[in-house]
C-alpha cells in the first residue's frame, strides 16, 4: 500500500449507517513505524493486508482472503447511533445514510450524528453494558478477555474491524510502540464508495497463507496487486514464507 505523503482521512462505516469511522492519517513524516518488524524496513502504520485464516473466513463469510487496514489508535475515530425502541423488531429495514451510492457525501452525512471518539473507547470490548445503548456489537473469538474483539453491526451485521491490544513479545524487539498499545484492523470493504477504486489500498503482505482457501491461494498466487505480494504462511511459531514451487502449482492449476 502506497499512501501519498500528505495527510488525508479516509472514512467509512456499515452499511445501514449506524456505525461510521474516520481515519485520520497525518503526514507521511508523522506516521509511526510498524510494531512487527525492525523500523529500517521502512514499514509504516497504517498499512494494508489479506489475511487467509480461519477466523477471519468465518467473520467474512467469504473463501476469498479478508482484506484489512492495520490502524494504530491514535488515528482512527468512531460515531455509533444509538438503538431506539421503535426498532425493536427482528426485522430491520432501510439504511439511516445511504453509503453506497456513488455520490455519498460523508461529511453532510455527520449532521446530527453523535460525535466521533477515539476508538479506543468505543471498538473495544470494555464497557458491554453499551450495547444495550447503541448498534454497536462484539464478539469474543480468539478468547474471552479483552485483548482481542471483533466488532459488527446489529442493525445491519456488517463486520467493521478486528481489534487487539499489542503484545510486548509480539513487537520487533520486544517492546512496545511509544504513545500507543491498540491496534485496529478495519474491513477496507466498509471504507466508503469513492476509496474502494484506488490502487493504494492493494495489500502489502498476505497473512497466514497456508490456512487459505483452495480459491482464495489460487487467487493470491495469480491476480493483479496480489501475485508479487509477500505471503506469510501463518503467525506465531508456525510463520515462515510460502514457497516459490507452492505458488507455481497454484497458478499452474488455475491457468488448467
Amino acid at each position: 500500500m502506497t499512501l501519498p505523503d500528505e495527510a488525508l482521512t479516509l472514512t467509512g462505516g456499515c452499511s445501514c449507517g449506524a456505525i461510521r469511522y474516520r481515519v485520520e492519517i497525518p503526514p507521511a513524516a508523522s506516521r509511526p513505524p510498524s510494531p512487527f518488524v525492525p523500523e529500517s524496513v521502512g514499514t509504516k502504520m497504517p498499512y494494508a493486508l489479506t489475511c487467509h485464516c480461519n477466523d477471519c473466513r468465518m467473520a467474512s463469510g467469504t473463501l476469498l482472503p479478508a482484506t484489512l487496514m492495520q490502524i494504530p489508535e491514535t488515528m482512527i475515530r468512531v460515531s455509533v447511533l444509538p438503538r431506539t425502541g421503535s426498532e425493536s423488531s427482528n426485522i430491520i429495514t432501510g439504511r439511516f445514510l445511504d453509503c453506497t451510492s456513488e455520490d455519498f457525501d460523508a461529511a453532510a452525512a455527520d449532521a446530527g450524528r453523535p460525535p466521533y471518539l477515539p476508538a479506543r473507547d468505543v471498538l473495544r470490548a470494555t464497557q458491554p453494558q453499551d450495547s444495550e445503548r447503541t448498534w454497536l456489537r462484539f464478539f469474543h473469538s480468539l478468547d474471552c478477555g479483552r485483548s482481542f474483539s471483533r466488532s459488527f453491526c446489529g442493525r445491519c451485521g456488517t463486520e467493521v474491524c478486528f481489534h487487539y491490544a499489542l503484545a510486548a513479545e509480539w513487537c520487533h524487539g520486544g517492546e512496545l510502540p511509544d504513545g500507543w498499545s491498540d491496534v485496529f484492523d478495519i474491513n477496507t470493504g466498509s471504507l466508503d464508495r469513492k476509496f474502494v477504486s484506488l490502487d493504494w489500498l492493494a495489500p502489502d503482505v498476505e497473512t497466514n497463507f497456508k490456512h487459505g482457501s483452495a480459491l482464495g491461494r489460487s487467487v493470491s498466487a495469480t491476480g493483479k496487486w496480489l501475485k508479487d505480494t509477500v505471503k506469510m504462511k501463518a503467525l506465531g511459531p508456525e510463520e515462515g514464507f510460502a514457497e516459490e514451487e507452492e505458488l507455481a502449482e497454484l497458478a499452474k492449476a488455475k491457468e488448467g
